[in-house]
């Protein structure tokens, strides 16, 4: 088992109006993880606690680095990851390739962080 995600959650902003923000967790250097947990977050609980261990549910963000996205056909990791059990979680966001998903379980985000660190696909170098 991977190192618990949790641990790898570094506090970017923190405010009274939007929340705690932690920063992105970059795996593989292109794959994105983004895991948020506080009162303006689909979490749970919806409140900002000091202990991250605290929170059973989170709001997920997926994206990719780079000029192709998570989501571009036949470029985009989400080809295959789309066929994780846990990809059921997440929709579009508005923003182009970015999925999301709100109030997914802890032990489902370790699941997915576990799965990004597995992942072979081998990022492109060119264009």
């Amino acid at each position: 088992m991977a190192e618990d995600f949790r641990k790898l959650l570094k506090e970017a902003n923190r405010s009274d109006d939007w929340g705690r923000y932690f920063e992105d967790i970059v795996v593989q250097g292109f794959l994105v993880l983004s895991a948020q947990a506080s009162s303006v977050h689909a979490s749970t609980p919806e409140e900002t606690l000091e202990d991250v261990n605290g929170y059973t549910a989170w709001q997920v963000a997926l994206s990719q680095n780079g000029k192709r996205t998570l989501t571009q056909k036949g470029y985009g990791a989400w080809d295959e990851l789309s066929r994780k059990p846990w990809a059921t979680h997440f929709t579009p966001h508005e923003i182009d390739g970015i999925m999301e998903a709100e109030f997914v379980p802890t032990e489902v985000v370790q699941q997915i962080y576990e799965d990004l660190l597995a992942w072979k696909k081998e990022p492109w170098t060119g264009d």
